[in-house]
């Protein structure tokens, strides 16, 4: 149960409501509500911009290398992260 005079409010996520009709982006971006926070809660979308850096060096691959260049960088992107969390715990 809710707490007396406590609303919940819907929302679609910043990198999806722009692919809805323009109804649905005014009522339902979190840019427009009041008191709503965003937060990175998709992360497998940072996870493809950053490939991005590595897209023009794929284009003339075989098959077979661009799925494998690919599955390298984003191991190196997971490893980094878990990297980057194990190394926040400690210091904190």
């Amino acid at each position: 149960m809710l707490p007396l005079g406590m609303a919940i409010l819907l929302s679609i996520s910043l990198f999806h409501v722009g692919g809805h009709m323009w109804e649905c982006f005014s009522h339902f971006s979190p840019s427009f509500i009041t008191g709503a926070r965003q937060v990175d809660g998709e992360i497998l979308e940072s996870l493809w911009s950053v490939l991005n850096e590595i897209s023009p060096s794929t284009q003339n691959a075989t098959v077979a290398s661009h799925i494998e260049m690919l599955d390298d960088h984003m191991a190196i992107q997971t490893l980094k992260r878990c990297w980057t969390s194990v190394w926040n715990c400690h210091i904190s």
